[in-house]
C-alpha cells in the first residue's frame, strides 16, 4: 500500500497513474492552506509500507 501526497498537483496525478496502472492500492492525502511546513504535515500522515512525497 502506497500513501500519496500532493495527490492533486502535476507529479502526483502521474503517480497515482503510474501506481494504478501496476495495481496497487494507494492512500492520497490533500492538504489546503497553509501549513507549518512539510514535517508538520508528515508527522500527520499515517505510516504505509511506502510513502511517495511529490512536491
Amino acid at each position: 500500500m502506497y500513501l500519496v501526497t500532493g495527490a492533486s498537483g502535476f507529479i502526483g496525478k502521474h503517480v497515482l497513474d503510474s501506481l494504478t496502472k501496476r495495481g496497487e492500492t494507494i492512500d492520497c492525502t490533500v492538504v489546503r492552506g497553509p501549513t507549518k511546513g512539510p514535517s508538520s504535515t508528515a508527522e500527520r500522515l499515517p505510516r504505509r509500507s511506502s510513502n511517495i512525497h511529490t512536491a
